[in-house]
């Protein structure tokens, strides 16, 4: 299929649902390439609201991989687009997300 915006769009969000299954399934180097596709595409879309979803859901792997402080900057971003988008569900799973991080680290915030 052409490299269109909407193709684009669509790959991203098959990514993400597949995030999931894949999740379910134990395959954390599958998750890792679904996430790290997931992300060129919304960057190559310019899309910020798929941006934040890829951030918040690279949050939840890097913290099961145990690169804590990865799992923290992708939280991060993922927080900076909710806020700016005024996205509250994003921000609410964003948070959950971290919130599970920001134990593991050992920090409060």
């Amino acid at each position: 299929m052409p490299a269109t915006p909407a193709t684009l769009q669509q790959a991203v969000t098959i990514r993400l649902i597949l995030r999931d299954a894949v999740w379910s399934l134990g395959q954390m180097g599958r998750l890792r390439d679904h996430l790290q596709a997931a992300d060129a595409m919304a960057r190559q879309l310019g899309d910020k609201r798929l941006l934040g979803k890829v951030a918040c859901y690279q949050c939840h792997y890097l913290w099961a991989g145990g690169e804590l402080d990865a799992a923290l900057a992708a939280g991060e971003r993922a927080r900076a687009v909710a806020s700016t988008l005024g996205d509250r569900l994003l921000l609410a799973e964003t948070e959950l997300y971290r919130g599970i991080v920001i134990l593991a680290h050992g920090d409060s915030e």
